[in-house]
């Protein structure tokens, strides 16, 4: 994600901050027309999935399973050499890893605060809360608050649900979850089988601004569409008819 963040103020035209430089570089260029592909070691997580590019190899990992693909005459990601590769495919898993190990769960930019889930847990949902039944509803203000612990930030950004809201507290802090720009819905096991659902397929995401440090924040919410039935039709041409159905359409079912 640092690569696209670096190449959105690029695209805005907003300088990078020296004090928090960013691991990933901008893709503008590439865009443009103006070269040609980054020669890069490339990594990334999603909330369901896992991978790193090393020239034309790909490690991919999918809850428990693993595997290896040559992108060079394999762009579909359908021949699996994990097996018949194992020296590529070890070295792309502990280039992962590594990668893995230097990421933190939170961080602090001025007095925003960020985490996935909770500031305790990747997992855990902040702004929702799943039922035994496997409904999901609004979490109330208290579990809001339980969940934030001894986090008093005035700003806490959030995802995991891709839900895109805007809770403010008793207390005056403001929990924003700007949604997702890939997945409008999916389902999950746990704590019980439960879905969550935006609605429609639209990219979202959410814009911070302020004039002045002392000024308090404005949040504003984005929603783009883009071509998901192409999105969709990739899901489905590697076996994610789930994926496809909650690109094309932001429901679960």
């Amino acid at each position: 994600m640092s690569a696209w963040t670096a190449t959105i103020l690029a695209a805005a035209g907003a300088p990078l901050d020296a004090a928090r430089p960013l691991d990933g570089e901008s893709l503008l260029p590439v865009l443009r027309g103006e070269r040609g592909v980054y020669d890069r070691a490339l990594f990334w997580r999603t909330r369901t999935r896992a991978a790193a590019r090393i020239g034309n190899w790909k490690y991919v990992q999918e809850g428990d399973a693993e595997h290896l693909y040559d992108l060079g005459v394999d762009l579909g990601e359908k021949a699996d050499l994990k097996a018949r590769e194992a020296a590529a495919f070890s070295e792309l898993k502990n280039h992962h890893h590594a990668w893995l190990s230097t990421l933190e769960d939170t961080a602090t930019i001025e007095n925003i605060f960020l985490c996935h889930g909770t500031p305790g847990s990747d997992t855990t949902y902040l702004l929702e809360t799943v039922e035994q039944s496997g409904n999901v509803r609004l979490a109330t203000q208290t579990e809001v608050g339980r969940r934030l612990g001894s986090e008093h930030a005035p700003i806490i950004l959030c995802g995991h649900t891709h839900v895109p809201r805007l809770v403010r507290l008793a207390d005056g802090r403001t929990v924003v979850n700007p949604g997702s720009v890939g997945l409008q819905a999916f389902s999950d096991a746990e704590p019980v089988n439960h879905a969550i659902e935006v609605g429609a397929p639209h990219a979202r995401y959410a814009v911070l601004e302020r004039a002045k440090a002392a000024d308090p924040w404005r949040v504003s919410f984005r929603v783009v569409a883009y071509d998901w039935n192409a999105a969709g039709a990739r899901a489905k041409e590697k076996g994610r008819d789930d994926w496809a159905q909650w690109l094309r359409t932001g429901y679960a079912s």
